[in-house]
């Protein structure tokens, strides 16, 4: 077995790979594989011409502590089912850590529901949404929204509102031009929408009768409520019996229905030596993302 970076011509294997653990659903499996898979940014096992098992490497650069940290997300970590169990996924992604540490990442992320399979490798359960569910409110929808295109001048707009809201966060994504482009690419391939004023954005979508708040920018505490408000009647006007809404640690107490712990964000430094143990790798990223849900937000990505 050899591990090495996908090329072109292996792309159907990485499509196979991904359909299979993460499904094909349309048009966002289409958008991804056109608009955001690279077979560069790809690490796979192969036996002979055979892949067994890969991954995807996402880089970005977070503002942590006020200064910026270029990291890397681990994206569509995946084994073919019939070689898992063998310790090749453990593999690449021991591989990949070792290709981010000398490529001067410092941290390496990840989304997951199976925080057991990674703590072995020294991630840490680093940081933990707030899942606040609202009543839909039945009321008359407030005026000032719209609803917003996706175009380079409604990309500025919520970014300058996004940079503003962040000023009181940690650990949030530094979002370029195309950064937006890609997290506002994959939120319209899954049917979502953008409602926005000149003080509040919301990234909606709905699943049946909830009403998903994806993100809700804001410059300070009053457009907050404003937007609140304005979603809840929102999502009855769609239909919806209520509103949810992954929101960050320390937001502003808020009047909702039910708050409940959302694990999110599992991450590894990047300066510690594969040979340490997980514990003193896990200890050492938490002292480098400092005091755990205070002020950090390390907010969504593609």
């Amino acid at each position: 077995m050899i591990i090495r970076y996908a090329r072109k011509q292996d792309s159907p294997q990485v499509k196979r790979l991904w359909a299979a653990a993460f499904g094909d659903e349309e048009p966002y499996f289409s958008w991804y594989f056109r608009e955001i898979f690279r077979p560069q940014r790809t690490l796979a096992v192969f036996d002979g011409q055979e892949m067994l098992a890969c991954l995807q490497l996402a880089p970005y650069t977070l503002s942590l502590h006020s200064q910026p940290l270029p990291v890397a997300y681990l994206v569509g970590v995946t084994t073919a089912e019939a070689f898992r169990h063998q310790g090749i996924g453990h593999r690449l992604l021991h591989y990949a850590l070792a290709e981010l540490a000398a490529s001067k990442f410092q941290l390496a992320l990840l989304y997951t529901d199976i925080p057991a399979y990674y703590a072995p490798l020294g991630f840490t359960q680093c940081y933990t949404l707030r899942q606040l569910i609202f009543s839909a409110d039945d009321g008359e929808l407030p005026a000032g929204w719209q609803d917003y295109p996706f175009t380079t001048t409604s990309i500025r707009h919520l970014n300058n509102i996004y940079q503003k809201m962040c000023s009181e966060f940690d650990g949030f994504l530094l979002r370029n031009e195309n950064n937006w482009r890609s997290f506002l690419g994959e939120h319209f391939s899954e049917g979502g929408g953008i409602l926005a004023t000149d003080h509040s954005y919301l990234l909606w979508t709905k699943d049946k009768e909830i009403l998903r708040l994806r993100e809700l920018g804001f410059l300070d505490r009053k457009s907050l409520q404003h937007s609140l408000e304005f979603a809840q009647r929102f999502a009855a006007a769609r239909g919806c019996s209520h509103l949810q809404w992954l929101a960050p640690q320390n937001i502003p107490l808020i009047r909702q229905r039910s708050e409940t712990a959302f694990p999110w964000v599992m991450a590894r430094c990047l300066s510690q030596s594969e040979n340490m143990d997980p514990e003193t790798i896990a200890a050492e990223t938490r002292r480098m993302l400092g005091a755990p849900d205070k002020k950090l937000w390390i907010n969504e990505m593609t």
